[in-house]
């Protein structure tokens, strides 16, 4: 319901004019009510990788939290997640061929999201894994990535996959350090 509306309904069922930023605080507010707001999400977190651990079989799935002591709520860090499905797909139909990139996030909360594609066989995008992080650094990426090793059981060797990037430096720095 827009504001114009809501001012309309109040005068003709109570006589009273209210101003807009009333209306729209109140709208706010209803909205927080039946929606849900966004931080209240965070405490489902682990839940919902949990629940998608036993959607999905062979997934891999981290959460990192910062303890702020017993009497705060826990400040979200990063998460991971791996889908055990595509993976598995990805292994046996696929070619060995991974896109890696990262985009930042807008909105109320920012961060970075870390995706890995694969093509499937009509050249159709072909998820594996994501993850949200606070920012584009050298650890970010390295808990993106020992992730995505985990999943595709490739920590021993990690030589039969092709992995394409837009060569941001912090992914050069770290093919470098494996690398060597």
């Amino acid at each position: 319901m827009d504001v114009k509306t809501m001012q309309e309904i109040v005068m003709s069922k109570y006589g009273v004019q209210i101003p807009k930023h009333t209306c729209w605080r109140a709208r706010r507010l209803m909205k927080d009510i039946v929606d849900g707001k966004h931080e209240d999400g965070y405490k489902y977190l682990a839940h919902y990788t949990e629940e998608f651990k036993a959607k999905n079989p062979g997934s891999v799935t981290f959460i990192s939290w910062i303890d702020e002591g017993p009497i705060k709520n826990p400040i979200f860090k990063h998460m991971l997640i791996c889908i055990g499905p595509s993976i598995a797909a990805f292994k046996q139909f696929c070619r060995p061929f991974i896109g890696i990139d990262a985009c930042h996030l807008k909105g109320v909360y920012r961060g970075v999201l870390l995706t890995a594609m694969a093509l499937d066989g009509n050249n159709g995008q072909f998820p594996l894994a994501y993850a949200v992080v606070e920012k584009e650094s050298k650890h970010e990426w390295s808990f993106f990535l020992s992730g995505l090793v985990r999943a595709l059981d490739a920590v021993e060797d990690q030589s039969k996959y092709t992995v394409m990037s837009d060569r941001h430096k912090v992914i050069i720095f770290m093919y470098i350090v494996v690398a060597n």
